[in-house]
């Protein structure tokens, strides 16, 4: 039971998330400009959103980092 961990991969959960966070930038960056332009506001506090999205790319990177490594061996 407890060798059966070195079998699962968590790439695919770390691509996911890291396609997760760009989707936090992007969106987050779209309400930012939308709400520049003085047409509206789309969304409060969207700069919230894209570091949200950076912290979440950037832990996605280490985790996908760390399974490589692990998986080299």
């Amino acid at each position: 039971m407890l060798g059966d961990h070195q079998k699962k991969s968590f790439i695919g959960v770390a691509i996911m998330l890291i396609i997760l966070g760009v989707l936090f930038f992007v969106l987050g960056g779209l309400g930012w400009l939308y709400n520049s332009s003085g047409s509206g506001m789309l969304m409060t506090m969207p700069i919230e959103k894209m570091l949200a999205g950076i912290i979440i790319i950037a832990l996605s990177y280490i985790i996908l980092e760390l399974e490589l490594l692990r998986t080299k061996k």
